[in-house]
């Protein structure tokens, strides 16, 4: 019998995917910081960064379709970073591109965007996120610098598990990354998306004694769609062999047959399928305890002709280094501050650990950087370093996290929002001028920010897919009172008309009679 060391400990966590599924699951200090220029030693095979120009632009891209307040909290936290300018996919979407009517208008959204670009941009990077619950934390130059490293370390295991030359030979490695589920959704044990993919990275003990024995200390090990980094080149590739398996294995009468997720997962799955029996060694294999024994005979697997283009490079951002997911880890994430020479997290109720701020943070730019430009009153503001303002941190990885994305329970997006470190002078930041230098050089080549259109606009504007400019006014005014702290209560109701008061005091009066 073949043994697969990362089928370990999966038989007990795919156990409770279902029940968790019900129960959880919704779709889904001073100035003195210097600034630093990362050099680190970048191996990707798609040859992400080539030698004949050193120079690369960012795109920033979200599906939504209307005026929302949680839109407008995604557009202000991107502005006030300093990330491009956002450009809002299907907006205001019909027919097949309506994301409100099906989630399948973020795959179709996308590669009408990518057909845009000019074949200068094809080893750009694209960031890909979901519109409605997801906010910044920290700057586009952490986030890139972490990308590759995480792409690094990707293509580091898959030789040490492949071996150098297999990996060469069949083309394996890894540009495309999402951020971590612990979740297969929709659940369906004929997708080998719910059993076949790699164990998480994180130990065994992530979470205690009860790592992986029930829902809230599960390491995340499934793909979700809501947020993905990676070229324009592949994310094509990849989106167009998503959209063939819609075509492809479309079920009408199935639940999940409008998830996004569903599909990108499954295309994920035959890449695994195929890299684990790439060997010859696991030509067949043992399917898991917990898959039904009258689904075993119905297992999907992609068929010969798939196999030969199933290897897309997608690998999972497990340790939430660039996106940390929050269904089911509400109480393990936290905010602190980072001025005194340790800072000490709880953990648990006994548990606490003394963290630093990571080099890649603490050199970034600075938060309050851009109020260079918005006069005198701001000096002290300016002074402030990344020690000085609270940060989101996850207390198992240990990671504060670029980007947080609202899965499971959705009231966090309006109990957090007040948490973020821009929250208190964010007006000021957004109305500062935009920076569209260099984002972060990496390996030599110069990350810019990628302007829509060729065109540049105010820090605080959007843009649709199809090239209409969207100024902040119009797309976020109605929301400032909320976003900026503005808010104040409701007034309290008139009092009734003197005839009504009185009515009402006699029918009390025959009351206590």
């Amino acid at each position: 019998m073949l043994t697969m060391p990362r089928f370990r400990a999966l038989f007990v966590a795919v156990g409770f995917v279902f029940i968790t599924l019900i129960t959880f699951y919704s779709f889904s200090s001073g100035s003195s910081v210097s600034q630093k220029t990362f050099d680190v030693d970048v191996e990707v095979a798609s040859d992400i960064v080539q030698k004949s120009s050193n120079t690369r632009g960012f795109h920033l891209l979200t599906t939504a379709t209307g005026n929302d307040l949680n839109v407008c909290r995604l557009v202000l936290s991107a502005a006030v970073l300093s990330y491009p300018p956002t450009v809002l996919l299907a907006w205001h979407g019909e027919g097949d591109f309506d994301a409100a009517e099906t989630h399948l208008a973020k795959i179709r959204a996308p590669l009408r965007y990518f057909d845009t670009l000019p074949e200068s941009s094809e080893d750009d990077l694209v960031l890909l996120i979901d519109g409605y619950d997801v906010i910044f934390q920290l700057g586009p130059d952490v986030l890139l610098q972490r990308y590759h490293e995480v792409v690094k370390s990707s293509n580091e295991r898959l030789e040490k598990e492949f071996g150098a030359d297999h990996v060469k030979k069949h083309n394996m490695y890894t540009t495309i990354l999402f951020g971590p589920d612990v979740l297969c959704y929709p659940i369906d044990f004929r997708r080998p998306a719910c059993w076949i993919v790699p164990e998480s990275t994180l130990p065994r003990d992530a979470f205690g004694s009860e790592t992986d024995k029930n829902d809230e200390h599960r390491r995340p090990r499934w793909l979700n769609s809501g947020t993905v980094l990676g070229p324009v080149k592949d994310l094509r590739r990849l989106f167009e062999a998503t959209m063939d398996k819609v075509n492809k294995t479309w079920d009408p009468e199935f639940y999940g047959r409008n998830s996004d997720q569903m599909y990108l997962a499954d295309v994920w799955a035959d890449q695994e399928f195929v890299r684990m029996t790439s060997t010859g060694k696991n030509a067949t294999f043992p399917l898991p305890d917990a898959v039904p024994d009258d689904v075993k005979p119905n297992v999907f697997t992609p068929a010969p002709e798939e196999r030969k283009k199933a290897e897309q490079h997608i690998a999972i951002d497990y340790e939430s280094r660039l996106f940390q997911t929050v269904a089911l880890f509400y109480d393990i994430l936290q905010w602190a501050t980072f001025d005194k020479p340790r800072t000490f997290i709880t953990k648990d109720e006994i548990h606490q650990f003394a963290l630093k701020l990571p080099q890649d943070v603490e050199h970034s730019k600075p938060p309050y950087r851009a109020l260079g430009k918005w006069g005198w009153g701001n000096a002290w503001l300016k002074r402030k370093s990344w020690k000085d303002v609270p940060l989101g941190i996850n207390t198992v990885t240990k990671n504060m996290f670029p980007i947080i994305h609202f899965t499971g329970l959705k009231n966090y997006r309006d109990e957090w929002w007040d948490r973020m470190w821009f929250f208190p002078h964010a007006e000021k930041l957004l109305k500062a001028k935009p920076d569209r230098g260099v984002i972060t050089t990496i390996a030599g080549v110069e990350w810019v920010p990628y302007l829509p259109f060729g065109k540049d606009s105010a820090r605080e504007d959007a843009w649709a897919d199809q090239g209409e400019l969207l100024k902040w006014e119009g797309l976020c005014g109605e929301h400032e009172d909320v976003l900026y702290n503005r808010w104040k209560p409701p007034p309290p109701p008139p009092e009734p008309e003197k005839e009504e008061k009185q009515e009402g005091d006699k029918k009390e009066e025959k009351k206590d009679e």
